[in-house]
């Protein structure tokens, strides 16, 4: 009952941008199509690990590093252009061991990845997480880092930009709607 609450309340919601009001499941799952229920899923589910200040903030970076993430991906001159799913796991996924007080290794091991995932999770200087690396430096501000981190991964820095926006916005607006349930 809860899930369904949210999920009209969510779709329904000034962010979804819908002109008509939505009244059932079924027109909601049929709109809103599998990726994004799928996104929409993951990030309503994490938020209920962990209630507090402190956990609400973790769900919505990890949100914000997943929709980020796969968005930069489709665009990418790397071969996670062909995996912008992968990407939105590792983002989303990057601040599991936080949120949950248990080291990354552990939790990684009970996690059905692929196994670039996983080293990008767990290996800091691996290849894999230049991906991490990125969204962790425009967090801190460190330009000089993210055009390094830019560069290497072929991505245009205005559209970085603007996708990094786009998913602060979509994490409030998933996150907001995820907010008071019942």
């Amino acid at each position: 009952v809860s899930l369904s609450y949210r999920l009209l309340r969510y779709i329904n919601s000034p962010g979804f941008g819908l002109g008509v009001k939505v009244e059932s499941i079924r027109r909601a799952v049929a709109m809103m199509g599998s990726r994004a229920l799928r996104r929409w899923l993951r990030v309503t589910i994490m938020s209920d690990l962990d209630q507090s200040g402190r956990g609400y903030a973790l769900v919505s970076l990890s949100a914000q590093r997943a929709m980020y993430l796969q968005a930069l991906g489709r665009c990418a001159t790397t071969e996670c252009r062909d995996d912008p799913d992968g990407l939105f796991l590792l983002g989303f996924f990057s601040l599991l061991g936080a949120l949950l007080d248990q080291s990354m290794e552990e939790l990684i091991d009970h996690l059905p990845l692929d196994s670039w995932l996983k080293t990008a999770l767990i290996d800091p200087s691996a290849p894999e997480a230049a991906w991490l690396r990125l969204v962790e430096a425009q967090e801190r501000g460190d330009w000089e880092r993210v055009a390094e981190y830019l560069d290497r991964l072929g991505l245009d820095p205005v559209h970085s930009a603007e996708q990094y926006y786009q998913a602060r916005i979509w994490a409030d607006s998933v996150l907001g709607s995820s907010r008071g349930s019942i």
